[in-house]
């Protein structure tokens, strides 16, 4: 419908039967305001006025709601049909006329805009649900109040075990609840998960729905590139979660340097430690380095020291280190308690004055 033209239309016919706007307003019981914004074009008669419309310039319905011109769609006809159901208060006409097919579901959509909430739910309220696809519900969802888009939603899901069609859940997902979205969360179980499908739904999941697909999608061993699609929308539990099976080998560490962003100091931390106490990958702790705290840099710095690292694998996090770090570094290294070539790999890190009191002992030893 294009309400500009409904507006102009109706103008036109009340300057045929030479009508005035006031005369107008009169005869359907409303203000001459009212009637100018409908020929204007910034508002519609409510739908009760249709009827009254129709008769008085002896149109029909259709016609009116087309703007004298003739639909292309034969179940365009079908809206003029609703318009006057409605008008009537007979809104179970129009639910068992779509049961039986007579009112295609496009006819709905097209008058919803005219209808309130709560005429709506008179319609759908009896609809069998399988007259309707999601196509459909996305049209009607701003109009639908949530527990009637909620029951519709819930009984497709429920009817059918084909495919969810992701692209229509996801402009659907705003609007639903969480009994619909706990169904669409049930059912990833029997279907191959999209990292882009869950991202698009992941913003109006709750945190049990989230930790739930997280689990499934590690434990399943599916692409993890689904557990970094929710990763923005991860609650702590979840990420500790992670970060155990990683520690406990049930998850490769290396998967974690993605979430690294999203982890708390204390995951890092526990990370990091468990890598280098259990000789893991050491890329990741590198990789790790750009998102960790002092004290945990430290605590590696110390390892160094003590052996437990080798010296040429600290220099991989040397970019990282604070200066004090550097210099306890370069003094063990000078000393012989760690790898002397260490001196020349921390060169490019250190600053002037460390570099220099770095020359003075070696003028001194030597």
């Amino acid at each position: 419908m294009d309400i500009q033209k409904i507006g102009a239309y109706i103008s036109r016919l009340r300057k045929e039967q030479d009508m005035t706007q006031l005369e107008l307003a009169e005869y359907c019981n409303v203000s001459h305001q009212a009637v100018s914004k409908w020929e204007r074009g910034e508002s519609l008669p409510d739908i009760s006025i249709f009827p009254m419309l129709a008769e008085r310039f002896n149109v029909t319905i259709d016609d009116l709601l087309h703007a004298g011109q003739e639909p292309k769609r034969t179940k365009t006809h079908q809206v003029g049909t609703i318009v006057k159901e409605m008008a009537d208060n007979k809104p179970e006409h129009i639910t068992q006329m779509m049961n039986e097919g007579q009112v295609e579901p496009e006819a709905l959509l097209e008058a919803a805009p005219m209808l309130k909430s709560s005429s709506l739910h008179e319609v759908v309220k009896g609809m069998d649900a399988k007259r309707l696809n999601f196509e459909h519900l996305i049209g009607l969802a701003p109009f639908l109040s949530d527990k009637d888009l909620d029951l519709l939603v819930t009984d497709m899901l429920e009817g059918t075990e084909e495919e969810l069609p992701w692209k229509q859940l996801s402009s659907l997902a705003p609007f639903l609840s969480g009994r619909s979205l706990d169904l669409i969360v049930n059912r990833l179980s029997k279907e191959s998960i999209s990292p882009n499908q869950l991202h698009s739904i992941a913003p109006f999941l709750e945190a049990e729905h989230l930790n739930q697909l997280v689990r499934y999608a590690v434990t399943d061993k599916l692409d993890w590139n689904v557990v970094m699609s929710l990763a923005p929308h991860l609650e702590d539990d979840t990420l500790e979660w992670l970060v155990e099976q990683a520690i406990n080998q049930t998850l490769e560490p290396k998967l974690l340097v993605g979430l690294a962003p999203f982890l708390s100091e204390e995951h890092l931390d526990h990370i990091v430690r468990h890598s280098v106490k259990d000789k893991l990958d050491w890329n990741v702790v590198v990789s790790l380095a750009p998102f960790l705290e002092e004290e945990t840099l430290g605590w590696l710095v110390e390892q160094t020291v003590e052996g437990e690292i080798e010296a040429n694998q600290i220099v991989s996090l040397a970019p990282f280190l604070e200066d004090k770090h550097l210099e306890l570094l370069l003094a063990k290294a000078q000393d012989g308690t760690i790898n002397s070539d260490l001196v020349v790999k921390l060169a490019p890190f250190a600053g002037e004055d460390m570099l220099s009191k770095v020359i003075l002992n070696f003028i001194k030893k030597s």
